[in-house]
């Protein structure tokens, strides 16, 4: 698993909390445009695994694995 997917997997809210939290404390200019491209990511609909996007894009599950 990429470090990308990890990130996915976690959720990119999350993903964008916690690099907003870095940049706000460490005044740092690369933790800032981190923080702005993950929130470009978030503001487009990329929320992760939960959703069909993210960094990776994700297909629904085939209708049988699907709980009924």
């Amino acid at each position: 698993m990429d470090p990308f997917s990890i990130l996915d997997f976690i959720g990119l809210e999350t993903t964008w909390k916690v690099t907003a939290h870095g940049a706000q404390v460490s005044k740092d200019s690369q933790n800032q445009k981190n923080e702005e491209f993950v929130k470009a990511s978030v503001d487009a609909g990329g929320h992760g695994v939960k959703t069909p996007k993210g960094f990776d894009n994700y297909p629904a599950p085939p209708l049988s694995a699907r709980s009924l």
